[in-house]
């Protein structure tokens, strides 16, 4: 938020655009890694007892979308969302993850209160290492919402975006990547 806002002092001399990305993944990706790594074990975690809906988006198409973003004199001076087209709940994520991985998917859900006691000591374990922990406190507080959607609507208008890779598409390619990298077996 406060680099859109520093870009926002620039927006009378200099064209800028800004995209805002969902939860993005793909191959070298680290963070939605560990979901991946998880679902390999056969095991599921869902967050909470409500159905969880998500944008996500596919690295090469986030990296399509802002460059058709910058190429487009339309989106000067405009913000974009720039995700899939369809939102996903997280059964439907992880029984794609789990087509594409070969394994049958068992689902624990995990209760929020618990999720951020977890994720509150990862904090306080992550102040002691030398390397940032990514399960933290604000972590928790991502992956307890409900939704985490956003609508492309502007961005096709503006300049014709589109999500070229299905969620399916997109998990094999990252599921291939990982594999071909030794990073899941």
């Amino acid at each position: 938020m406060e680099a859109e806002k520093e870009c926002h002092n620039f927006f009378e001399k200099l064209p800028i655009t800004i995209c805002r990305p969902p939860a993005v993944f793909g191959e070298r990706d680290k963070d939605v890694f560990e979901f991946f790594k998880t679902m390999n074990t056969g095991i599921q975690p869902l967050i909470g007892f409500n159905r969880k809906k998500v944008s996500l988006i596919h690295v090469a198409d986030l990296v399509d979308g802002i460059i058709q973003s910058a190429e487009s004199e339309n989106s000067i001076g405009q913000t974009y969302f720039i995700a899939s087209e369809d939102t996903y709940s997280w059964n439907e994520i992880g029984e794609t993850t789990a087509q594409v991985l070969g394994k049958k998917a068992f689902r624990i859900s995990i209760p929020e209160w618990l999720v951020y006691g977890i994720f509150g000591f990862g904090e306080i374990v992550g102040k002691f290492s030398s390397q940032p922990s990514i399960i933290n406190w604000e972590k928790a507080r991502d992956v307890t919402q409900q939704y985490w959607t956003c609508s492309i609507a502007k961005a096709k208008k503006d300049f014709g975006y589109k999500q070229n890779l299905s969620l399916e598409e997109g998990v094999k390619r990252t599921v291939a990547w990982y594999k071909i990298a030794g990073w899941l077996k």
